[in-house]
Parts: C-alpha cells; sequence; structure tokens
C-alpha cells in the first residue's frame, strides 16, 4: 500500500525518500521504469533530469532528489515515475 508523505511524495512504507542510493543502481532501476514510455520518452526524461542536475556522476542520489527533478518537468504525474522507480529498486 502506499501512502503520502508531507510535500505529496509517494512512498511505500519501507521507502526512505532521504537514503542514498547507488547512482548505477538507481540509474538502472529509472531505466527500468521508464521503459514503458519509449526510448524518445526515455531520453527525454534522462535529458531533464540532467539539466536538474541528475547527471548520474555522483556517488548517489536520494529519491527525494529525483523526485523533485522529476516534478519540476512533470508536476504530479512524477508520482507514477516515482512508483515505478521505487518498485524496480526493490526488484533489484
Amino acid at each position: 500500500m502506499c501512502a503520502k508523505k508531507e510535500g505529496g511524495l509517494p512512498v511505500s512504507e519501507n521507502s526512505n525518500y532521504d537514503d542514498p542510493i547507488p547512482s548505477e543502481r538507481l540509474k538502472k532501476a529509472l531505466y527500468q521504469a521508464t521503459a514503458v514510455l519509449g526510448r524518445a520518452a526515455q531520453d527525454a526524461v534522462f535529458y531533464d533530469l540532467e539539466l536538474e542536475g541528475i547527471a548520474f556522476n555522483k556517488q548517489s542520489y536520494t529519491l527525494r532528489q529525483i523526485h523533485d527533478a522529476l516534478k519540476s518537468t512533470f508536476g504530479e504525474g512524477s508520482a507514477l515515475l516515482m512508483k515505478r522507480l521505487e518498485k524496480e529498486l526493490k526488484e533489484q
């Protein structure tokens, strides 16, 4: 079951949006989570993230950083991407 935290972040009970996640793991999960969008849209998501400072060149990022970057582009639609991202991270 998904609940909403302060700020509208969709989180499952076992996730913490402030825990660092290794960049490579996060990039792989995000790539899988956005695969349903098609390659062009997927590339656009990663491009938009890079414009927001998420270039996957740091050692780690938090889900909060990813959410904030996605929200600047997708608004409330970022919640759906975050749910898919969380699912992919749990399956890794």
